[in-house]
Parts: C-alpha cells; structure tokens; sequence
C-alpha cells in the first residue's frame, strides 16, 4: 500500500518500508547506523559474479567510497569527455589504413 510520500507492504514474512521523498531517502542512506541493508541475492552464484563495490557493506564500502568519490567530482568530470576525443584517432587509424 502507497500512499503519500511513504508505503509499507509485506514481501512473504519481510516488512518493506517504501520511501518517495527525495530529501527523506538522502537522509536514510547518509545516516551511519547502518540500517539500510542490501538484500541477499536469490541466486548464492551472484556472490561469485559481484565482487566489486556494489556487493561491499559496512566498513569496506564506506572505505571503498571514499577511494573512488573523488573520481566523480565534478572538476574530474568536466576534465574527462576530451580524452576520448583524442584517442579514437590513435585507436582507429590502424583500421582505417588497412582498408
């Protein structure tokens, strides 16, 4: 049931609270008590296949974040479209050659 800015439902014997404010959903995830959890995967094969970020919890993803934050500022972002502006000449001229 969804109504407002917040729902609640039942998946089988598990609550799922539903958040639709934006300000609200930043607030949950910034708090540091760790009560946002990823849920488990249905398949146990996934944990073989995701060992990057997105599978880390707790500790290891907080000091995984803070390794690739400052990737994403937004001084690096306007740095980066550039770049492969000027390799797809060096990458492609091979090819354009051999024809």
């Amino acid at each position: 049931m969804l109504s407002g800015k917040l729902g609640f439902a039942w998946k089988g014997a598990t609550p799922w609270l539903m958040v639709r404010d934006p300000d609200l959903v930043k607030d949950i995830f910034c708090m540091k008590d760790n009560c946002v959890q990823k849920p488990p995967p249905l398949n146990p094969f996934v944990n073989l296949l995701t060992m990057g970020v997105t599978a880390l919890e707790g500790q290891k993803w907080i000091k995984r974040r803070k390794l690739i934050m400052p990737a994403f500022h937004i001084d690096q972002l306007k740095v980066s479209p550039p770049a492969p502006v000027t390799c797809l000449p060096i990458i492609f001229f091979p090819f354009y050659i051999e024809k």
